[in-house]
C-alpha cells in the first residue's frame, strides 16, 4: 500500500504545470491504492498545495516555481515581521497554507533563514527579524524558487504585457461561474465572476512562459489591462453589478441565519438598510421633506409588524457596528411619523431602545400602550418583551399572560433530543419556564382581611395588600439570578457561550458543551467578572422589589473564591474560604455533593438570608490546581476562570520529559545528488547528531540529550532514505529545532514535508483489536516513556492522601514516612520483563527517593 506521501508524489507528476482533470487524477490514484474514493482523494489534494479550478486540479508550487511576483509591503506589517498573502501573492495561498516552514534566499540565492505561516492563519507570513526593511513601505519582487523565496526591492510595478493580459483573459473564461441570485420580489439576475486567484492560476497552466520570462506584476493592474475587477475575493468583467452580489449574498445570509422566507428576506433588507442609512445621512435618508419621510416610516412600520423580521432585526443590530445611540434616532423618527399612536411592530423597536438606554419603566408604559389588553394585537415580540419587564418588576402572573397571549406554551417545546423546536421562540420559552413556579404560587395572607395592613398605612388588609403578597426573598433569590442572566442573554448573547469554548469544543463535544453551558458556572464568571452584573443593577435597580435590589447588590461585592470542605449533610455544604478563612453553609449542592472533607471547590456561593446558594455552580477543583485557582482570583480575569475550569475537565495532557507536547513529527528533505553520504555523516556530527550505536540501523543519526532520572533520551533521529533525508521527533518545539539544525549542518537539504500527527489522533486511530501494534512506532513508544517519566518525576512531589496529604519526597525524611512510602510503592504494580515495557516504575521511584531496592 503506497503512503501517503508516494500518492502525493505521483499526483505531483501527473499534473506537472498543467490542469489534471478531476476523474483523471481519481482514476491514476485509485489505481496505485485500492479502494481510495473520489472523497478521499479531494482531501489528500487538499492537504497537499494542489487547487482546485473548475475543469481540474493545479500543483500550485510546481506552476509558481521560477516566476517572480510583484508585491506590495505595508511599512507597519514589516516592522511586526509580516507580509500580507491575500492580497498580491493570494494565488500562492493554497501553496503556503500546507508549510510548516518557507525557505528564505539572499539576493546572490544564498540561505537567509526561514519564513512560517503562523499556524492559527494563511493570511501572513512571519519571518525572522528585519527581513523585510528592504522593503518595507514599498514594492518587492517575490522570486519563487524551487521552495524558497527571494524578496528584492523592487523600485517600479511592471506593466503588463499583452501576452499576459491575454492569459489572463483566457484564465477567466475558464473558471469564471454563471450564478444566477433572486432579486427583490423573486427577480433572478445571472452574474458572472470566479474566485480571485483562479484566473492568474489557470492562465500559469496554460503558458507558464508568459510569466517567466517576466515578472507577474500588482495583480489589480493586472486584471485591470485585462478588462476585470477585483472585490474581496472575487473577479469579474469592468462593469460587474457588485451591488446585485451584495444584496443576494445579504438576503442568502438573512434565509440561513433567521429561517426566513424570499419575502421577509426582502423586508429585513429593506429594514436594516433603512436604519443604517438613516446612521450614516440622518433623517434625509428617509426623504427630503417629513411628507416623504412620514410615507416611509408607514413602510417601515408595516415592515416591523412581521414578527419574525422584528426578532431576525434585532439579532443584527446585535452583530452589527450600528451605535446603540442611531438606532434609538432611528426608533425616534419612526416614533415621531405616527403621532404617538404607534403600531406594535414601531413601538416595540422604540420600547428596545428606551430598555437599552437604561429607562426600562419608560419602555413598559410604550409597550401597554400599543398592545392593550386587546387579544388580537398580537406582536409576539413586543408581548415576550414586555413580559420579561414585568418578570424583572416582580409581576409573574402579568408576565405569564403576556407569554399565553403570545402564544408560548409550555407543552411540546422541545423534541425528543431536548432541542427547542422554534428557535425563535428560545427567549420566550425560557422566560415561561422562569416565571411559571412563581405565577402559580400565592402566598398566605399576613393578616386577616379586615385587620390593618402590616405594611403601616393605616388601612385594612383587604383594600392594601391582599393579592399583593409577595413570597420572601429566599424563596425569590434563584428567580433574581434567572433575572440577572437573562439580562446577560439580551446584553451580551456570546459571552458566557465564548468563556464555555474556552473550555470545551461545542463541535467536537456538543453534549458536554450543552451540558457545561446548563452549569450556571459560566453566566456567573460573565456577570462577575465579566461586570454584566454592574450594569445589570445600574439599568435594573429602579425596576426590581427593592428587596432584590438589595440582594443583587450584595452578590456584585461576593467575590468567587477557592473553598474547602469542612462537612456535608444532605444538600447542606459547610465549607471555609482558602483564601479568607470565613466559613458559610452552602445550599443547593448537589452537583458537588461527592466532595467530602477535606475536599476543594471553587466557585462563588451567593449569600442568602443565613446561609449561601450556589446558583452559579461549585467545581470540583484538584489541590494541585489550587495555586493556580488563587492567583486567577486575584486578577479578576474571566478568561483566567475559564481556563481554571479547562485544566479540570480537560483529557490528560501527553508531554514528553522537557514538559513539551507530544506531536509525532516525520520530516523529510531533499539531497542534492552531489551530497555524499560520507559528506553528509561529517555535517551531521558536526551538529551535534551521534551514529547509531553498534547493532542500530545504518546510515542512522540521534540527536541525545538528558533525560529523566538520570538516563539519556533520544530527541530527535534522522536517517538516509533513498535519495532523500527523512527524521522523526515527538514534539512541535524538537521539530522546529532539527529543522534548524539541519538547515545550518546541510545548507543544500530542502525541506519537502513535515507531517505532524498528535498523539491523541494516533491512538484513536490505532487498531483497537487484540493486538494493538501502536506501541511498535519507536517514535511513539520513546513518547510514551518520556511522558511517564515526565509523571514519575512529578509524582514525587505531589500530596499524596495515603501519605498523609505529604508528598513522597517529604514523607522519606523521617523513619516512619519512609516506611509508609515502601509500602506504597510495593503496592505498586511491577513492570514485565522486556524493552517493550512501558509504566510507572516502582523501582526507579525507589531509587530516587533514596530507598534500598527490593
Amino acid at each position: 500500500m503506497p503512503s501517503e506521501h508516494d500518492l502525493v508524489r505521483a499526483a505531483v507528476e501527473l499534473a506537472g504545470t498543467g490542469v489534471v482533470p478531476r476523474e483523471a487524477i481519481v482514476d491514476h490514484l485509485a489505481g496505485l491504492a485500492d479502494g481510495l474514493g473520489e472523497e478521499a482523494v479531494a482531501e489528500l489534494l487538499d492537504r497537499s498545495s494542489f487547487a482546485e479550478l473548475p475543469h481540474g486540479y493545479v500543483h500550485v508550487p510546481s506552476l509558481a516555481d521560477g516566476t517572480t511576483w510583484t508585491v506590495r509591503v505595508d511599512a507597519e506589517d514589516a516592522a511586526e515581521g509580516f507580509l500580507l498573502l491575500d492580497e498580491d501573492l493570494a494565488p500562492l495561498i493554497a501553496w503556503f497554507a500546507e508549510l510548516d516552514t518557507i525557505p528564505l534566499l539572499d539576493e546572490a540565492g544564498n540561505p537567509a533563514g526561514h519564513a512560517v505561516v503562523p499556524d492559527d492563519t494563511v493570511e501572513v507570513l512571519e519571518g525572522p527579524d528585519g527581513w523585510l526593511d528592504p522593503v518595507a513601505g514599498g514594492l518587492a519582487a517575490v522570486s519563487v524558487v524551487g521552495d524558497a523565496l527571494r524578496i528584492e526591492p523592487c523600485t517600479q510595478p511592471p506593466t503588463p504585457t499583452e501576452a499576459q493580459v491575454a492569459a489572463v483573459r483566457a484564465g477567466f473564461a475558464a473558471t469564471a461561474r454563471d450564478e444566477t441570485v433572486e432579486m427583490f420580489e423573486g427577480e433572478r439576475v445571472a452574474l458572472r465572476h470566479t474566485l480571485s486567484e483562479e484566473p492568474l492560476l489557470a492562465a500559469l497552466a496554460a503558458d507558464r512562459t508568459v510569466f517567466g520570462d517576466a515578472a507577474i506584476p500588482l495583480l489589480d493592474d493586472l486584471y485591470d489591462a485585462a478588462g476585470l475587477e477585483r472585490r474581496d475575493q472575487h473577479v469579474a468583467e469592468q462593469g460587474f453589478d457588485w451591488g446585485a452580489l451584495d444584496s443576494a449574498r445579504t438576503r442568502s445570509g438573512y434565509r440561513y441565519r433567521h429561517g426566513l422566507d424570499g419575502e421577509q428576506a426582502d423586508r429585513l433588507t429593506v429594514l436594516f438598510g433603512a436604519c443604517q442609512a438613516f446612521a450614516e445621512q440622518g433623517p434625509e435618508a428617509l426623504g427630503t421633506d417629513e411628507e416623504e419621510r412620514g410615507r416611509a416610516a408607514i413602510l417601515l412600520g408595516a415592515v416591523l409588524e412581521s414578527a419574525p423580521v422584528a426578532t431576525a432585526f434585532a439579532e443584527e443590530l446585535r452583530t452589527s457596528s450600528l451605535e446603540p445611540a442611531d438606532v434609538e434616532a432611528f426608533a425616534d423618527q419612526l416614533d415621531s411619523s405616527f403621532g404617538g399612536n404607534l403600531p406594535a411592530g414601531v413601538a416595540w423597536l422604540r420600547a428596545r431602545t428606551l430598555d437599552e438606554a437604561g429607562r426600562p419603566a419608560e419602555a413598559i408604559d410604550v409597550l401597554r400602550a400599543a398592545l392593550g389588553s386587546d387579544d388580537d394585537r398580537h406582536h409576539v415580540p413586543a408581548l415576550v418583551d414586555l413580559a420579561g419587564l414585568l418578570a424583572d418588576r416582580g409581576d409573574a402572573a402579568g408576565a405569564l399572560r403576556l407569554l399565553q397571549r403570545a402564544g408560548v406554551d409550555d407543552a411540546d417545546n422541545y423534541d425528543r433530543d431536548g432541542y427547542l423546536l422554534d428557535p425563535a421562540l428560545e427567549e420566550a420559552v425560557a422566560l415561561l419556564e422562569e416565571v411559571e413556579p412563581y405565577a402559580a404560587v400565592r402566598p398566605k395572607a399576613a393578616v386577616g382581611r379586615n385587620d390593618r395592613c402590616p405594611c403601616g398605612s393605616g388601612r385594612k388588609y383587604k383594600v392594601c395588600h391582599l393579592g399583593k403578597e409577595v413570597l420572601p426573598l429566599e424563596d425569590r433569590a434563584w428567580w433574581l439570578f434567572r433575572k440577572a442572566t437573562r439580562y446577560l442573554a439580551r446584553r451580551e448573547p456570546l459571552l458566557a457561550e465564548l468563556l464555555v469554548e474556552l473550555v470545551v469544543d461545542p463541535y467536537e463535544q456538543p453534549a458536554f458543551h450543552r451540558e457545561v453551558m446548563a452549569l450556571g458556572f459560566f453566566q456567573d464568571v460573565a456577570l462577575h467578572e465579566g461586570g454584566v452584573l454592574t450594569r445589570f443593577l445600574a439599568d435594573r435597580s429602579d425596576l426590581l422589589p427593592d428587596d432584590e435590589a438589595l440582594l443583587a447588590q450584595q452578590w456584585a461585592l461576593t467575590d468567587r473564591g477557592v473553598f474547602e470542605t469542612v462537612g456535608a449533610e444532605g444538600e447542606l455544604l459547610d465549607v471555609r474560604n482558602v483564601g479568607t478563612g470565613e466559613r458559610i453553609t452552602v445550599a443547593n449542592i448537589t452537583e458537588v455533593a461527592e466532595a467530602g472533607p477535606g475536599g476543594l471547590t471553587f466557585g462563588r456561593p451567593l449569600p442568602v438570608g443565613d446561609s449561601h446558594r450556589a446558583f452559579g455552580g461549585l467545581v470540583p477543583l484538584p489541590p494541585a490546581l489550587m495555586p493556580d485557582a488563587l492567583d486567577v482570583l486575584d486578577e479578576g480575569d474571566p478568561a483566567g476562570v475559564a481556563g481554571i475550569v479547562h485544566r479540570i475537565v480537560a483529557p490528560p495532557r501527553l508531554t514528553n520529559t522537557a514538559g513539551e507536547e507530544l506531536v509525532i513529527h516525520t520530516l523529510r528533505w531533499s539531497l542534492p545528488a552531489d551530497v555524499s553520504e560520507d559528506a553528509l555523516d561529517e555535517a551531521l556530527r558536526g551538529a551535534g547528531l551521534d551514529p547509531a550505536p553498534d547493532g542500530g540501523p545504518e546510515s542512522t543519526w540521534h540527536l541525545i540529550g538528558d533525560g529523566a532520572l538520570g538516563t539519556e533520551r533520544t530527541e530527535a533521529s534522522v536517517w538516509l532514505d533513498g535519495d532523500a533525508l527523512a527524521g522523526e521527533v515527538n514534539s512541535d518545539e524538537r521539530a522546529e529545532r532539527l529543522v534548524e539544525l539541519v538547515a545550518r549542518a546541510v545548507p543544500a537539504a530542502t525541506l519537502v514535508e513535515d507531517e505532524a500527527r498528535p498523539i491523541d489522533e494516533i491512538m484513536a486511530s490505532a487498531d483497537p483489536g487484540p493486538r494493538n501494534d501502536l506501541m511498535d512506532d519507536p517514535a511513539v513508544r520513546d513518547a510514551v516513556r518520556e511522558h511517564v517519566a515526565r509523571m514519575e518525576e512529578a509524582w514525587l512531589d505531589e500530596q499524596v492522601p495515603a501519605l498523609g496529604g505529604r508528598t513522597p519526597r517529604e514523607a522519606v525524611g523521617d523513619p516512619v514516612g519512609r516506611e509508609e512510602v515502601s509500602r506504597l510503592l510495593a503496592s505498586f504494580p511491577r513492570l514485565p520483563a522486556g524493552d517493550d515495557a512501558v509504566g510507572m516504575d516502582p523501582d526507579r521511584l525507589r531509587s530516587l527517593l533514596g530507598l534500598p531496592p527490593v
